[in-house]
């Protein structure tokens, strides 16, 4: 199952759904959302598949957003299909694996928090520019980010919106490990075969016991995060950033 956007491949008990938009650094706008929400379905309804890898380009995960569709965007509805895949990564049944390499923006770290094993390249980096688009923070990470790393550091990453590197996830424990550039994503199908070697109920029940303490504090955060996002994204210093952006990039 291939689109223009969203390569999906199967790897013995794994499917790898990987982003597609080279030439935008994999920017993610609503139809590779929609291609990710089938993507995920596919894989979830597939009992031959114990496990999903998301990976993207070997210099990049993902830009972000598309600041596009921030601009088009005009009603909470037109962020329902945003809305749908984040619900879905956390709520995900099977282990979600993440293969990535290069810029973490955005939507590109906070999905993170919610798969269960993360491998990345050593040039990996990881960006939450919220407050400097005059926006706040989405898919939990509001919640999870404090409850992963704590308070402080938390702030200094959706507050000042600083960037960090590959060491520093390792440190936070963000990430699992750091892999060879060239070798990350296939370290992730090696451990995807491992887990598939096991009992799937198993893995799933684990998965679910793992995640239980935290699941309806999550879901709570991401159901008060949304609207609040999309009202500072009609805001004038929102709208600003974008265009500012779209203007640096030579974009109309």
């Amino acid at each position: 199952m291939n689109t223009n956007l969203v390569n999906y491949q199967l790897h013995s008990g794994a499917a790898n759904i990987q982003l597609n938009r080279p030439d935008k650094k994999n920017a993610l706008n609503q139809a590779m959302y929609a291609e990710l929400n089938h993507c995920l379905d596919s894989a979830l309804a597939d009992n031959q598949i114990s496990s999903v890898i998301l990976s993207g380009h070997e210099d990049f995960f993902t830009t972000g957003n598309d600041i596009q569709d921030f601009i088009l965007a005009k009603k909470p509805e037109d962020f329902e299909v945003v809305s749908n895949f984040i619900t879905k990564i956390s709520t995900y049944s099977k282990p979600l694996i993440a293969a990535i390499n290069g810029p973490c923006v955005g939507i590109g770290t906070t999905l993170l928090l919610h798969c269960d094993l993360i491998y990345a390249g050593p040039e990996s980096y990881f960006h939450m520019p919220f407050s400097q688009l005059g926006l706040t923070p989405e898919a939990g990470a509001s919640y999870l980010l404090p409850a992963l790393m704590g308070h402080q550091k938390a702030s200094q990453y959706l507050l000042l919106g600083e960037a960090f590197k590959a060491q520093t996830a390792l440190e936070l424990g963000l990430i699992n490990a750091i892999i060879n550039k060239s070798d990350v994503l296939s370290h992730a199908i090696e451990k995807a075969k491992i887990l598939a070697q096991f009992s799937p109920e198993s893995l799933y029940a684990t998965k679910k016991l793992l995640k239980k303490p935290h699941q309806a504090k999550t879901l709570s955060a991401i159901e008060q995060e949304m609207p609040i996002f999309f009202n500072h994204l009609q805001k004038p210093h929102a709208q600003a950033a974008f265009r500012s952006f779209l203007k640096s990039q030579n974009i109309s």
